[in-house]
């Protein structure tokens, strides 16, 4: 009786040591691809702006933040302020080039930690182009009866 309640014993440990030696454990899991982009541009040594384009990989629309912005138009310069605007942008397709484009957009003025939007600071003929591989981008806008275009070097 010991040596069939042994056998038995013994049995069921090989059986759950055999079950738990699955291949399902051996499979790695495959890496997730990013859904977003953060890139920076080097900072103005003159002004000290900088721009960070974060783009979202999965959906149509991304952001820029511009920091330490300045407008000037109608003889009037503003205060360095932070300004981040969202913008409709589609990648290449190997997904090394973006484009965004736009008018009408609304941009937003950080406000000690909040982004209030400016209806009075709307941007119309939007485009700005960055390249992942060149590591350079170039914009262009229209803002308060003025045109801006600036290109520059991403880090």
């Amino acid at each position: 009786m010991k040596k069939t309640l042994a056998l038995i014993a013994f049995t069921g440990l090989l059986a759950l040591t055999l079950a738990s030696c699955g291949s399902d454990d051996d499979k790695k899991d495959e890496p997730t691809p990013p859904s977003r982009l953060t890139l920076e541009s080097v900072t103005d040594t003159e002004t000290g702006a900088r721009i960070v384009f974060e783009i979202y990989l999965d959906n149509d629309s991304s952001t820029i933040y511009v920091y330490n912005a300045v407008i000037t138009a109608n003889g009037l310069t503003t205060a360095p302020m932070n300004v981040r605007v969202n913008a409709p942008c589609k990648g290449d397709n190997e997904g090394k080039v973006f484009t965004y484009s736009g008018t009408g957009l609304i941009p937003q003025v950080q406000r000690g930690s909040i982004y209030t939007p400016q209806s009075s600071l709307v941007v119309t003929d939007f485009t700005c182009v960055v390249n992942t591989i060149a590591k350079t981008y170039s914009t262009q806008f229209d803002c308060l009866g003025k045109h801006y275009s600036k290109s520059g070097a991403l880090k």
